[in-house]
């Protein structure tokens, strides 16, 4: 038969096992993943034909938190992050330094300069003026539908000017052509790469 000393006594214990179960002493949290692969992201030019590819190993899920008033989040890891040298043109692949270096990319060089323009005010065509050393004209590239964003952020690059992740080529102070030597898209997690004539290459998955 207890006494009344020991049913207090086993109370206050049962009460502080309670207390460490809610506040987290005997509780978990699970992470669910439900999708994982590799994702191929542009980092720059290697050199007028190859391209820097930064390939991350992502893992997406669920967060099930158990503690005491615990709720469910979704979280995104990236686990591994791997450097690839990968060619525009045909199928080749070659592992970059840890750094990933790049050609930089730049506002104006020893030849060069632009300027970004409005084309008239009734539509959203833009111009990326071709500019000489002493800031004359020299070639327009003519650009559908952009933004101020897409002409702040034209850059030479080897031989090129980048307008967002386009590449066109310039050569004895000239556009050549309107349309991008490459452009860049992402396909899902993919990279896919299009040369002037339509022709593309994809690259996705483990490297």
């Amino acid at each position: 038969m207890m006494t009344g000393s020991k049913k207090i006594h086993l109370f206050q214990m049962a009460v502080a096992a309670l207390s460490m179960a809610l506040l987290g002493g005997c509780t978990l949290t699970e992470y669910e993943i439900e999708e994982e692969g590799h994702t191929w992201r542009l980092n720059g030019l290697a050199n007028d034909s190859v391209a820097v590819v930064k390939v991350t190993f992502d893992q997406w899920g669920t967060e099930h938190d158990h503690h005491f008033m615990g709720y469910d989040d979704d979280f995104h890891w990236t686990k591994d992050t791997r450097y690839y040298q990968v060619t525009m043109n045909s199928y080749g692949i070659a592992r970059s330094d840890s750094s990933g270096k790049t050609l930089s990319e730049k506002s104006r060089t020893d030849e060069y300069g632009l300027r970004f323009d409005r084309l008239d005010s009734y539509s959203p065509a833009c111009g990326v003026i071709l500019l000489d050393k002493k800031k004359r004209e020299l070639d327009t590239l003519e650009i559908d539908n952009c933004s101020w964003d897409e002409g702040d952020s034209a850059k030479f690059v080897g031989s090129y000017v980048k307008v967002d992740r386009s590449f066109y080529l310039v050569k004895d102070g000239r556009f050549p052509s309107q349309k991008p030597a490459y452009r860049v898209d992402y396909v899902g997690r993919n990279i896919k790469f299009t040369d002037a004539n339509g022709d593309y290459i994809i690259y996705g998955g483990k490297p």
